[in-house]
């Protein structure tokens, strides 16, 4: 994968999960359902690695995971 094809993800990334993290933002995460919650994780595993390089907050970011 070459570096446009990975900002290309990222940015799919972050433009199919704008709905969810404006639900999650909102305290809606109820109402989130499986995909959209999928998404959230994808988004939440993308921001951790590609910003810190692990998944140490993750938690902080979704806490009921």
């Amino acid at each position: 994968m070459n570096i446009n094809d990975d900002m290309k993800l990222s940015a799919w990334i972050l433009d199919a999960s704008e709905g969810v993290i404006g639900k999650m933002i909102g305290d809606d995460s109820d109402s989130l359902t499986p995909l959209e919650r999928l998404l959230y994780c994808l988004f939440i595993s993308d921001y951790c690695m590609r910003n810190a390089g692990d998944m140490a907050n993750a938690p902080v970011l979704y806490p009921r995971l």
